[in-house]
């Protein structure tokens, strides 16, 4: 299942076909086409595979055709680390007027370069850019803009690494040696609370105790998410190199508390990033993106 927004999906596939259905809905009169082939309704399910060159680049040739069932191409590439993942395409129209738009999606389908840009319409080289593309897939999704559209293209794709910083190292935390004093007397008890000190007016009650107390805590981002039909799987962004692992318990954080809703369990973990399935329902995580993870001390 397609986690969070399919922008681009949504409002240029699955609306042409919704009115398709609707034309078609009163019986009579030949099918409109939708610009897909017969039987393809999620193309983006069966990208073609870009592979990087040991100059960090890939390129593919094609052509798009609404007429023709060709209305879109989906593309994936690997990224082997974080880094900027440029896209440019160039054209060479086989109809009048001719034009496509090309988006870049993350692994959980989000567009972080949209589709259609007011600088490049009727141009015949437009270019994309994803700064902050983290480390695995990213998508390049093609497509024509009219139902008369046809053109040959030609894609090249570039990726340009972040400099790798440099790992931080776990804090250690000291601890007191308690076999020794003054760790073997024991604690007076409690005193009773004075009453009527400073004109009369009684003191205020404790505060309550710290639910963070005994743990160090980790802040972190969500940056993928999707449905697994039995919570929602998150990905967060920060792993072992944090001192994080699998079973520490987290929480997402709304409007500076944990939501009702947002506790987990980290199930897996790998250097910069860890999975936990959450109970959360799939608005509440688009809205909110920041979790706080316990490492007991």
């Amino acid at each position: 299942m397609l986690a969070v927004k399919m922008k681009t999906i949504a409002t240029l596939s699955i609306a042409t076909i919704l009115s398709t259905s609707a034309a078609c809905g009163g019986g009579g009169g030949s099918a409109v086409k939708t610009g897909y082939a017969e039987g393809e309704t999620t193309p983006w399910e069966k990208p073609s595979k870009l592979n990087l060159n040991d100059s960090l680049e890939a390129s593919s040739e094609g052509e798009l055709s609404f007429p023709k069932d060709k209305r879109a191409r989906w593309y994936v590439v690997d990224l082997p680390a974080p880094g900027k993942i440029t896209a440019r395409i160039s054209l060479e129209p086989q109809a009048k007027g001719s034009d496509i738009g090309m988006e870049i999606l993350d692994a959980g389908f989000n567009v972080n370069a949209e589709g259609q840009n007011d600088d490049d319409v009727g141009q015949m080289k437009k270019a994309r850019e994803y700064k902050d593309a983290r480390q695995g897939k990213s998508y390049i999704h093609i497509y024509t803009l009219g139902r008369n559209d046809a053109v040959g293209y030609t894609l090249r794709v570039k990726f340009d690494p972040k400099p790798q910083a440099a790992r931080e190292a776990p804090v250690e935390v000291a601890t007191a040696d308690h076999t020794s004093f003054p760790w073997t007397v024991p604690n007076l008890p409690a005193l009773p609370p004075v009453r009527g000190y400073g004109g009369g007016k009684p003191e205020p009650p404790p505060p309550p105790p710290d639910p963070n107390a005994g743990f160090n805590l980790v802040r972190a981002t969500i940056v993928e998410f999707s449905d697994t039909g039995n919570g929602v799987r998150i990905i967060i962004n920060k792993g072992t190199n944090a001192s994080l692992d699998a079973g520490i318990d987290g929480d997402v954080m709304g409007g500076g508390k944990p939501l009702q809703s947002g506790h987990f369990k980290i199930k897996t973990c790998h250097a910069d990033e860890c999975e936990a399935v959450v109970r959360a329902t799939m608005d509440q995580i688009q809205a909110n993106r920041n979790v706080v993870l316990k490492i007991p001390k």
